[in-house]
């Protein structure tokens, strides 16, 4: 049975380098914005949610409609929390997404910023940020959490427990926590979930922790580092493949328990403790060659070992942007000769990649195709 689901997930992951829409769940399509209603800081609860009348809020326009339709948030401030309880369908999900990344931002709340209770729910390009407990969580069955910048919230940056067919992918999640044993990055249990192209530092626990009912489920191609307990990533339950993911802590890179877990193809730096899991073609010693790893640059050097190391047999063969490379390296990042030269850190904060706001220098786009 575990060597069944093995097959399957590889096949799903031969499947994305051919260009699939997805790994495991496909995620719901985005209708056009014409079909769509409109959320705006000006707007309000007298409008009808066009584009000339917006409403002001996500959980005002969705009492209006219910679920199964497209709201597109414009850029501003929202104060949280959003609640997202309108279930859609697999042919009309309910879709929250921001008209431009990242510039629409929901702050704060005495629970958690945006928890998603409906199924078949899609949220994308939001910042979130400022909860007393964690800053997306999800309660629903096949949600797909994308393109976030999730930050500076008080418990979990994201979570989802004991649910199906969840997909979090290409968020930013950064600064969450503040007890070092329970609050993580990412907190996530379940069947079937893909958790892939993240990006996860500095927060106050694990970068990410799976719980003990994660089942069948994708990891893949995520970079966390820079955690204040200096711990990336527990794997806990069955059957679950973690594969091209670069892990760069201290303390501990992974920790596994349960059983039929496949590890391979990561750059792991960092102790391991890998039990109930076979493990194939990981990079584990203390100089991946990153470009700068003090930096947090964890791109991959010339003359790193990790390249071209990567177990075609245990391989997407694509990368972190979802390319496909016919020789693939270890780790989240494929290597990019452009990645060495200064031009690729132009406009960074003195060679961080991180933002400072006040002094206009903004969030580089680290998943924008090379």
């Amino acid at each position: 049975m575990r060597r069944f689901v093995l097959c399957l997930i590889l096949m799903a992951m031969a499947c994305m380098a051919a260009n699939c829409e997805d790994v495991g769940p496909v995620p719901p399509p985005i209708p056009d914005p014409v079909d769509c209603y409109w959320v705006a800081p000006d707007g309000t609860t007298n409008g009808d949610g066009s584009r000339q009348r917006p409403w002001p809020d996500v959980p005002c326009a969705l009492e209006r409609v219910g679920g199964g339709h497209c709201i597109t948030v414009r850029p501003g401030v929202y104060r949280g929390p959003w609640s997202i309880r309108k279930s859609g369908t697999q042919q009309r999900p309910t879709i929250v997404r921001a008209e431009q990344k990242w510039q629409a931002v929901v702050v704060g709340s005495e629970t958690h910023t945006i928890w998603i209770t409906g199924d078949w729910c899609v949220l994308d390009g939001f910042r979130v940020e400022g909860a007393r407990f964690d800053g997306v969580k999800s309660d629903g069955d096949y949600v797909n959490i994308r393109n976030c910048w999730v930050r500076h919230n008080g418990s979990q940056g994201i979570t989802a427990h004991d649910v199906t067919l969840n997909v979090i992918e290409r968020n930013l999640v950064e600064f969450n926590g503040s007890n070092i044993q329970f609050d993580h990055g990412l907190y996530v249990d379940g069947r079937k979930l893909v958790v892939r192209s993240n990006v996860v530092r500095h927060n106050t626990g694990y970068g990410i922790q799976f719980y003990d009912s994660l089942q069948d489920s994708l990891v893949a191609h995520n970079v966390i580092y820079g955690q204040a307990s200096m711990r990336g990533m527990v794997v806990y339950g069955s059957g679950n493949a973690v594969v091209h993911n670069t892990v760069y802590e201290y303390d501990t890179a992974i920790k596994s328990r349960g059983s039929g877990h496949l590890v391979a193809n990561n750059i792991l730096v960092g102790s391991c403790d890998l039990q109930g899991a076979t493990k194939k073609a990981n990079y584990t010693g203390r100089d991946p060659g990153f470009v700068d790893p003090r930096k947090g640059v964890l791109w991959l050097s010339g003359n790193s070992p990790a390249r071209g190391a990567a177990d075609l047999q245990y391989s997407s063969t694509s990368d972190f942007w979802n390319r496909p490379q016919a020789s693939p390296d270890q780790g989240a990042f494929a290597y990019e000769a452009f990645f060495e030269t200064a031009a690729a850190r132009a406009g960074w904060n003195e060679g961080y990649p991180y933002p400072r706001e006040k002094s206009g220098v903004v969030m580089p786009d680290l998943w924008a195709p090379p």
